[in-house]
């Protein structure tokens, strides 16, 4: 059964250091008149919750994150993606019965496809093509081994465990990433 909302953490993956970008944060870039990470701040703030959390590297970034009222987790410029997902599940409170973890850079996401996903009992995650991806929902139980992931895969590994009847397959426009400046519409 899946958690009540005054279980769940939430996580926004946001220190990226943009090298495929080339150039300034891509996480600031303007997409619709506003900054990129703007649009998965806005999906946090607005999903129930008893914490949400943004991990990120820069000045910009963190302000954003307050602005939506997340509390901001500072991490190094340039570190690995496993080392923001640690800090960002580290960071929520032990109450915390499950964690909904985010990209900063998956603007796409649509909010009756994450209220599904948290329908579900944890762990779950998107999917697409059969292939698990993020937005992951992971089980207070996973904490612990998301302390053991490492490099730039984040929890790549941890989401092959998922159960294929919780993966939910979702439209590939969705769940596209902005790594390249010709990612954005």
């Amino acid at each position: 059964m899946p958690v009540s909302a005054e279980l769940r953490g939430i996580v926004v993956l946001a220190a990226g250091a943009s090298r495929r970008f080339g150039g300034p944060d891509k996480l600031l870039a303007v997409l619709d008149g506003r900054p990129l990470v703007a649009r998965a701040f806005g999906l946090a703030a607005g999903l129930p919750a008893a914490a949400r959390v943004a991990v990120v590297a820069s000045h910009g970034v963190e302000n954003l994150a307050r602005q939506a009222g997340l509390t901001p987790v500072r991490v190094s410029p340039g570190g690995l993606q496993s080392e923001s997902l640690k800090a960002g599940i580290a960071a929520l409170p032990l109450e915390c019965a499950e964690a909904l973890v985010l990209l900063g850079d998956m603007p796409f996401l649509a909010r009756g496809e994450l209220d599904a996903l948290l329908c579900l009992d944890a762990p779950s995650c998107a999917c697409r093509d059969g292939r698990p991806m993020p937005p992951v929902v992971l089980p207070r139980t996973w904490f612990a081994d998301v302390s053991g992931v490492a490099g730039d895969r984040g929890a790549r590994d941890l989401l092959c465990r998922i159960p294929p009847s919780h993966r939910l397959e979702w439209p590939q426009g969705h769940l596209g990433d902005v790594d390249l400046p010709e990612d954005l519409p």
